[in-house]
């Protein structure tokens, strides 16, 4: 098996706020970007829905369009479920952006206390945020990375975190729209 090999994102390309047009690359593009401190994650160049998202806030596909490439926050109403990636930089309203689909990220807020190591899952209490809430029991047969409650574990802790704290994290898998 060969490698494969992907562009990689500059990190001028990680523009607060989004690019108004698709002028940072084509959307739906993955690249490789790497972190000041070595570590890497994947990247996917995405189109936002109206409404924004922070960096390191996670992001569901838009099943409001067909636009391809197209993400939303995530609401409370998704808590547990599958994620399309976390915003690398702030992304507004209708503009394009990177989001980490795979690898290490290095600031994402948490809502509770997390131990170093710990499971994550798409949080209920707020829009966008992970949590270790609900990450204690797993089956560890067919399905490692789902809960007894049906949550889907989408990250781990590198560190120990404090309740409302941002925090780097390991993505489990490979997400994207």
């Amino acid at each position: 098996m060969g490698f494969t090999f992907f562009p990689v994102v500059n990190g001028a390309q990680l523009v607060a706020g989004g690019d108004a047009e698709a002028v940072g690359a084509e959307p739906g593009v993955i690249q490789a970007y790497k972190y000041s401190d070595g570590q890497w994650c994947l990247a996917q160049y995405i189109r936002m829905a109206a409404g924004t998202v922070d960096s390191g806030m996670c992001v569901v596909p838009n099943d409001a369009t067909l636009v391809q490439y197209s993400v939303k926050k995530a609401g409370t109403a998704q808590v547990g479920m599958p994620i399309a990636g976390i915003a690398l930089a702030t992304i507004a309203s209708l503009r394009y952006g990177w989001i980490a689909i795979q690898g290490y990220v290095g600031s994402v807020l948490l809502s509770n206390t997390t131990a170093s190591n710990g499971n994550l899952i798409l949080g209920g209490s707020s829009s966008g945020v992970l949590t270790s809430d609900s990450c204690t029991d797993f089956f560890t047969g067919s399905a490692p990375f789902v809960s007894h409650s049906g949550y889907v574990v989408v990250a781990r802790a590198k560190d120990l975190v404090a309740s409302g704290a941002y925090s780097s994290i390991q993505l489990c898998g490979c997400w994207g729209v």
